[in-house]
Parts: C-alpha cells; sequence; structure tokens
C-alpha cells in the first residue's frame, strides 16, 4: 500500500503546480453538480443568499451570520444556482493549495507531494471544496494569512485574518497564533500592529451582521448538558479522519514526537505556532462540538507537524490511511432515530455516504415538489432542503412553514408545541414524519414523537416515485 501511494504521490511531484491543481480542480468539479451539499446549511446559505440578491439587504442563514459568503456567493446562487456556487467554493479550494504550494517555495514543507496530496484529497476537504459552506473559503483566507507571516507582513496578515472573520467569525481565533509568531521573529511592535490590524479588518469584515443583528451567541451554547457535549464532541471529532484513521493519526504524531524529542524544531516559532493554533480550535470545538468540520482549520497545522516530526515513509503511510476514508470507514453506532445505541462495524467511507446523500437531497427534493397530496399534509423532514431557491414552494407566514405553491403539502422542522400540533390537527392538516427524522423531536427534548403525528416507513410509499440515494441518517 505504502509503496502504491508513494509512486502516486512521486508522479504528482513531477508535475508542475499550476496543471497539479487544475487537475485536482477537474476532477472534483463533477461533484458541484449534486445540490448545495450533503450539509443542511448549505441550503439554509442558499436560501439567505437569494433573498439577499432580492431584497439588496442582508440576511444571516444561521445564528451567527457569515456575511462575507453569504453576500459573496449571492449572485452565484442567483444566477447559476448550486452548479455556479459550488464552483466558486472550488475555487477556493484551488487557492488553498496554492498557499501549500508558497510553503512549499518558502520551504516550510519536508515532503510537499505526500503533504499537499494528504490535504487536498482529505474526505472532509474534498466534501467542503464542492459545497456552498464558508469553511474553505475562510480557510484558504487563513492559509494565506500564514503565508503573510512567515514573510513578516503584518498588516496583509491582520487584513486576511479579517477577512476570514467575514467570512467566518470563529477565525478571529487565528491571530492568537499569527501574534505569537510575530511577537517572537518580529518583535512587540509587530505582533502590535498584526493584532490591532486584524481585529480592525474583522470588525469591518464582519459588520454587515454586526449593523443588521448584533452580536449574537448560539442557543446550542446554553442548551446543550455537558455530559451530552463531550459524548456528541468525541463522535464528531473522530468523524473529522475516521476512527481507525484517527488512531492512527495518534499513534503516528506519538511517535514522531518521541523520534524528535529534543529536537530545534519542538523550540521553533513555527512548531509553537501549530501548537497554539491547533490548541485554539480544539478549545473552541469544546464549547462547540457539534460539526466535525469546526476543526477543519486545524487540519493544516497537524499535516505541516506530521510533516516535520515524521519520515517520508511515514507520512505517506500516514496519508493512505486518511485517504482510504473515501471509502471505509469503522461505524459505532446503531440502532433506530432518536435512540442510537452502541454498534460497531464497518460502514461505507465518508466521500461514498456524502454522495449518496446529496443525491438523496435531489430526489426528495423533486419528489416532494411533484407530489399532489390529498389533504393539507405538513411533513417534517426536508425544510433545508426541498423548498430552499425552489421556484415551487412558496413560504407561508401565517402558519411558519413552508408550502407547494400550487399544492397542499407543507414541509417544516420539527415542531414541539403541543397546542401548535393540535392547532394543525384542527385545521385538518396531516401531520408525518420519516422514521429515520425522528431524532429531531427526540434530540429537542421530547421522548418520543408527540402524539397526533403519524410516522412513516418509506418516503417513496408517500411520494409514490423511488427516492434515489441514501441519507446520512439511514444507517
Amino acid at each position: 500500500m505504502a509503496s502504491r501511494y508513494a509512486a502516486v504521490i512521486g508522479g504528482a511531484k513531477r508535475l508542475p503546480s499550476a496543471l497539479w491543481i487544475l487537475l485536482w480542480f477537474t476532477c472534483l468539479a463533477p461533484f458541484t453538480i449534486l445540490g448545495y451539499g450533503s450539509d443542511n446549511d448549505s441550503w439554509r446559505v442558499a436560501r439567505a443568499a437569494a433573498e439577499i440578491w432580492e431584497t439588496h439587504s442582508y440576511v444571516r442563514s444561521r445564528t451567527t451570520g457569515f456575511p462575507l459568503f453569504e453576500i459573496g456567493v449571492s449572485p452565484a446562487v442567483a444566477l447559476g444556482g448550486w452548479r455556479l456556487s459550488n464552483l466558486l467554493v472550488l475555487l477556493s479550494g484551488a487557492a488553498c493549495l496554492a498557499a501549500l504550494v508558497k510553503l512549499k517555495n518558502l520551504r516550510e514543507l519536508r515532503h510537499p507531494a505526500a503533504v499537499a496530496a494528504g490535504f487536498a484529497l482529505l474526505p472532509v476537504f474534498v466534501k467542503n471544496a464542492t459545497s456552498t459552506m464558508d469553511y474553505i473559503p475562510a480557510l484558504a483566507a487563513l492559509l494565506w494569512a500564514y503565508v503573510a507571516v512567515l514573510r513578516g507582513r503584518s498588516l496583509a496578515a491582520g487584513l486576511l485574518v479579517g477577512l476570514s472573520t467575514g467570512l467566518r467569525p470563529a477565525s478571529v481565533l487565528f491571530l492568537l497564533p499569527c501574534g505569537w509568531f510575530m511577537y517572537r521573529e518580529h518583535g512587540r511592535r509587530a505582533a502590535l500592529k498584526m493584532i490591532l490590524g486584524g481585529i480592525a479588518w474583522s470588525v469591518v469584515c464582519y459588520s454587515p451582521a454586526l449593523l443588521t443583528y448584533g452580536l449574537s451567541t448560539p442557543g446550542a451554547l446554553v442548551t446543550v448538558a455537558v455530559r451530552e457535549r463531550i459524548v456528541i464532541g468525541g463522535y464528531n471529532a473522530l468523524k473529522l479522519f475516521g476512527i481507525l484513521q484517527s488512531v492512527l493519526l495518534a499513534g503516528a504524531f506519538l511517535f514522531g514526537f518521541l523520534k524528535a524529542r529534543g529536537s530545534g524544531y519542538l523550540r521553533s516559532s513555527h512548531f509553537s505556532f501549530h501548537a497554539i493554533a491547533i490548541g485554539a480550535w480544539l478549545a473552541l470545538f469544546a464549547v462547540f462540538p457539534f460539526e466535525a468540520e469546526y476543526l477543519l482549520a486545524a487540519v493544516p497545522s497537524l499535516m505541516l507537524v506530521l510533516d516535520r516530526i515524521l519520515g517520508r515513509r511515514g507520512v505517506i503511510v500516514v496519508v493512505a490511511a486518511l485517504l482510504s476514508y473515501h471509502v471505509v470507514q469503522l461505524e459505532v453506532l446503531g440502532g433506530e432515530s432518536g435512540y442510537r445505541k452502541l454498534d460497531i462495524r464497518a460502514h461505507s467511507g465518508y466521500t461514498v455516504d456524502d454522495v449518496r446523500d446529496r443525491i438523496f437531497k435531489l430526489s426528495t427534493r423533486s419528489a416532494a415538489s411533484e407530489y399532489h397530496a390529498p389533504q393539507p399534509t405538513v411533513l417534517f423532514f426536508g425544510e433545508p432542503w426541498i423548498p430552499s431557491t425552489n421556484e415551487k414552494w412558496i413560504y407561508d407566514a401565517d402558519r411558519g412553514m413552508y408550502r407547494q405553491r400550487d399544492g397542499r403539502l407543507y414541509v417544516s422542522a420539527a415542531i414541539l408545541d403541543e397546542a401548535v400540533i393540535r392547532e394543525r390537527r384542527e385545521e385538518g392538516f396531516r401531520l408525518i414524519v420519516w422514521k429515520r427524522a425522528k431524532w429531531e423531536f427526540i434530540r429537542l427534548g421530547q421522548r418520543q414523537v408527540p402524539e397526533g403525528i403519524e410516522v412513516i416507513d418509506d418516503l417513496g410509499e408517500l411520494f409514490g416515485v423511488p427516492i434515489r440515494g441514501r441519507s446520512l441518517t439511514d444507517r
């Protein structure tokens, strides 16, 4: 296995950098036609972007707002739908790879081909580089901020961190490692200039959200118990690379640190930069452990440290293991939606699941849009993606739900208010939820699906057409 990957990486090493990036872009471009993404938030971003384009005023897609991305992607969503908005994100992925090329030129990489392959083809990177999500554009700005820091350009670094903050507010944490590096390498004045500039630009770039909504605190910060937060965080952290792959990665780091013990690298500004960056992202993840992607910004630092403490063969073995996550993973959860239990088994890989889910979303979106309900019906499933940027659906402000423009089907997130449920029943609505989506009610505080809501087994049977793909909840 290692020799096979060595041959592939060796071949990649001989390709010109621009051609390598173009090849990567071309290989990933087909994924961009599969809807806005498997992440429900990607459809929420598209919904907000379409409204921004229509109203010419800022609308946030979720709690804190991600203004530069939501505003920046709005023309693409309005003019080309997901095919264009996903390509825009894919271009930012190419900017990430261009930053790696620059780091190679700055002699920051000992094994550039292996690191580039491991980063550019990492399953979580591939998924988010082909979806309408802000992770990759924000990461591109941070990588170029790191390049600016290495070159001693404090103002440019601050500007880039500010740009990334406008894309994802959490990016402001990157000022911590950047400030430390500038202080150690260029002195207090350079560090202060970079930090103050970074804060100022962060405020400017995030100002559309601040001026429209003020400071917002995510509700999950206060509603999730500590014990549940730990369980969720542990599971999602392992989902970043895969369970088996994470174990191998941890072992590789342990071996590498023991081997590098006493070396100059572990006492260098470069290592302390990455240690502070990883620590900052882990600390944030401890508070918000709800998506594996919240750790994505730590991946470049992990790869760069690994590149320094392991030899070439060791890096290639780790990269091979990380890339195997595309097709195979170890799953530890089983059981019915809302009542998960420990069930260790081999499962299809991260990218396979992602593609299936994206096809599933497009299939259910089409089926729901064409469905002719015999009576007013509320489906508590698919609200993020079925009506988003879909001309066949409109928002019913009176009921707070989306409905078919020319039909009687409504879609909604889980409703926990029993009075509202009772009201809908009295109005003659049929209330249904797919069995794989029951977890929405369980997660939000119910022991079971509220009385009066029918649980259905098969969406295809409901809509009268076969549903293609497979939901990520159907495991």
